[in-house]
């Protein structure tokens, strides 16, 4: 079921993948920050919702669905608003947390311990937030043992309005 916040002018939205009653106070304070929470609990209706509405950010708990559905999810948000980056977190399913190699390669910008206090749920959902609104340069990551080679690609990427990183010991 979905379950939309009630006050009128937000900021932002966040869409939100958890089970709302486990975050009742949460919402209220994200509503009182003036952070719309589009919330739901079920991937389907929650991937429905990112592909009709504009989404600025999204945090998803690991206990409302498996690892793989949460992931996939993520793909397909990101998806849904090509060129534009989307924040994502997500939430640990109690004492395991996510590989953290996977969280990475799910677009990972942020992860909270359960339970979440509802002033570090406003602070993770402002920081995702600011990464796709704009005015900030897309980030591009570089690996290669060849220091010829990333510095040659920062160079070039650079001069195209991009922030790049270069990592010459692939191990980091």
């Amino acid at each position: 079921g979905a379950k939309k916040t009630e006050a009128t002018n937000f900021l932002s939205n966040v869409l939100f993948l958890c089970r709302p009653e486990n975050f009742s106070k949460q919402l209220e304070e994200l509503a009182n920050a003036n952070i719309e929470a589009l919330t739901f609990d079920n991937v389907e209706a929650a991937y429905e919702q990112a592909k009709s509405r504009r989404i600025d950010a999204a945090i998803f708990d690991m206990n409302v669905a498996t690892e793989d559905e949460i992931f996939l999810l993520a793909s397909l948000v990101r998806e849904t608003t090509p060129g534009k980056p989307i924040g994502l977190g997500f939430i640990s399913a109690g004492q395991t947390a996510a590989d953290e190699a996977a969280l990475a390669y799910a677009g990972s910008s942020a992860f909270l311990w359960s339970p979440v206090p509802a002033v570090d749920l406003i602070d993770q959902v402002q920081k995702l937030t600011k990464l796709g609104g704009g005015g900030g340069k897309s980030k591009v990551l570089t690996v290669d043992d060849d220091d010829a080679l990333t510095g040659f690609i920062k160079t070039i990427l650079g001069g195209e309005n991009l922030e790049v990183h270069a990592l010459n010991k692939p191990i980091q």
